[in-house]
């Protein structure tokens, strides 16, 4: 298991997150690195970023994966929830 991953689960997302952001300097590409990192944003309710690494991290995949889509859906769903309470807040 990464260090990364050992961080996580021991709830320092602070350094889980810094490890995965500098892994992502050495390979951009990764769909693992990019899905933590989304986590990452999730976690810390930057809800825009988190879909976009999630997105990328789908992308670049031959075929679709149960983590990242379930990632995707929750995350969008969290966004339209914000809109709406948004809008209520407006009226």
């Amino acid at each position: 298991m990464s260090k990364g991953l050992i961080l996580q689960k021991n709830n320092r997302f602070d350094r889980a997150c810094e490890l995965w952001g500098e892994a992502r300097i050495l390979s951009p590409n990764s769909p693992s690195i990019l899905y933590n990192l989304g986590i990452c944003s999730e976690v810390t309710r930057e809800l825009e970023q988190a879909l976009e690494l999630y997105k990328k991290a789908d992308r670049l995949l031959d075929k679709p994966d149960d983590r990242i889509t379930a990632a995707i859906g929750r995350v969008s769903e969290a966004i339209q929830k914000q809109k709406r309470l948004r809008e209520q807040l407006v009226k």
